[in-house]
């Protein structure tokens, strides 16, 4: 989940206004939607509770990938970001909170030892995630690097996690 998401936390602004001739404030805008619809990704526990662990984390991954891949092959077209950020967004804060629960769960007796490992291991796939993908951008460009990040997140949609 880091390295799938940090192709838009890291380079998602820079792929609308650069790759796509979006102005700045435009893009930004994008990124308030992300924010914003972010906090649906609150209703991750109804969405588990109704599909179940595994189903939930394929779900949310899947959209996270979705969102990101829709990104790189219209990045100047605000009709199809602005929906692709606010998706990404929802997605990416319900599978954190997956994340942080499934940590709960594995360290039942240590709930905050849980949060702070989910923690860690999502900054850290996300660091990597951003050196990996700025070293590919530089060689093949941003918008290969996007699509290898989506590609990265459908593959994590096909191993939900042992916790769930």
């Amino acid at each position: 989940m880091g390295l799938a998401s940090a192709a838009v936390w890291t380079f998602g602004l820079d792929l609308l206004v650069t790759e796509g001739g979006t102005r700045p404030t435009t893009a930004r805008l994008a990124w308030v939607l992300l924010g914003v619809l972010g906090v649906l990704g609150a209703a991750a526990g109804a969405l588990e509770a109704r599909l179940g662990p595994a189903r939930a984390w394929t779900t949310t991954t899947v959209a996270l990938a979705g969102a990101t891949a829709v990104l790189a092959p219209a990045p100047g077209t605000p009709a199809i970001t602005d929906p692709a950020a606010a998706v990404f967004g929802g997605s990416y804060i319900a599978m954190s909170g997956r994340l942080l629960l499934g940590g709960t769960r594995v360290y039942s007796d240590e709930p905050s030892a849980g949060v702070g490992i989910a923690f860690l291991v999502l900054a850290l796939g996300q660091a990597a995630g951003s050196l990996a993908l700025g070293a590919l951008a530089s060689g093949t460009g941003l918008r290969t690097a996007v699509l290898v990040a989506a590609g990265v997140g459908l593959l994590g949609a096909l191993a939900p996690p042992r916790t769930s």
